[in-house]
């Protein structure tokens, strides 16, 4: 239904968010990846193809699981998604699936799914590719920011 939000059963998103796990084909040059724990808590922004993304992330660090909200924003508006991944400490991997809603940036209807795999540089930047909704391993260099950059955070009451 156009408009309405679709949610993933969870086995359905596990499975997405293993299979694409599983892909080792990122390259990031530069900088050496951090040596230390990550921890994605905060906000995050960045541009990837002539597409500003605004991420709000919370981080789970016991069990690595990553849970956000944010926008990808272009000059003829914007598309809200839901974001939730894993992070492996040991191989310095951070896997994000993000749920656009409707309408999505490729003007398609209903939910469209968009990874991004990426790397921690220092605690501060994350850099890695979108694929998926219109993106082709589209660079996504993501910086932490004090402020938000815009991104509306809605809380859910209970634990």
């Amino acid at each position: 239904m156009p408009g309405s939000w679709m949610r993933l059963s969870p086995p359905v998103l596990l499975l997405a968010l293993l299979a694409f796990a599983a892909c080792d084909d990122i390259e990031i040059t530069d900088v050496e990846p951090s040596a230390t724990d990550i921890d994605l808590n905060g906000f995050w922004e960045g541009s990837a193809s002539g597409t500003a993304v605004d991420l709000s992330l919370r981080h789970d660090t016991l069990t690595d699981e990553v849970r956000g909200f944010g926008a990808l924003v272009r000059t003829g508006g914007s598309v809200a998604f839901r974001a939730e991944g894993l992070v492996d400490d040991e191989r310095d991997i951070i896997t994000l699936l993000l749920e656009l809603s409707t309408p999505t940036i490729t003007g398609e209807s209903g939910v469209t799914l968009v990874y991004y795999r990426a790397r921690p540089f220092g605690v501060n930047r994350i850099q890695g590719s979108l694929n998926g909704g219109g993106f082709d391993d589209a660079t996504l260099t993501l910086q932490r920011t004090a402020g938000g950059g815009g991104v509306i955070v809605t809380s859910r009451a209970g634990p």
